[in-house]
């Protein structure tokens, strides 16, 4: 399967972030899959996504094929997105995220963590995509 090492099925309690962001008791399993994302065939951004379990039972062992969206992978799934809220936080590089962005060890990063929901409001997966420094974002800003 597509992704990095690091993906896998663990319990909730070993990321209360997530836990909390998808509503989940300690109990609750979670699906974590991490990808390298590439731009050009660089290293552009490391993205490490959190499901429920239940809602994507299989999925840990089916990983993801190089080039997979995961959207498509939802819709298997009968999933569909509706809304999501995404926060922009200024970073530091760590070693494995360094290593593999081809930048020193607390370089400045952009984390993006996005909580995806679907259309009755229930979250359905937590994303940390810890980007390189030479992402920018633009933002248009217009009066009505």
């Amino acid at each position: 399967p597509g992704g990095l090492p690091g993906g896998g099925q663990r319990g909730a309690d070993e990321d209360p972030e997530a836990q909390q962001q998808l509503q989940l008791s300690r109990a609750d399993n979670i699906v974590c899959l991490k990808r390298l994302r590439l731009g050009d065939d660089e290293p552009m951004s490391v993205q490490t996504s959190y499901f429920a379990e239940t809602r994507v039972p299989g999925l840990a062992q089916r990983g993801l094929q190089p080039g997979e969206s995961l959207t498509e992978v939802g819709q298997e799934y009968g999933l569909e997105i509706a809304a999501a809220q995404q926060r922009i936080i200024a970073a530091a590089a760590d070693e494995e995220t360094a290593s593999l962005l081809h930048v020193y060890a607390g370089s400045p990063l952009l984390l993006v963590q996005r909580t995806a929901y679907l259309k009755d409001g229930q979250p359905l997966e937590f994303l940390r995509d810890r980007r390189h420094p030479s992402w920018t974002f633009t933002v248009w800003l217009t009066r009505q």
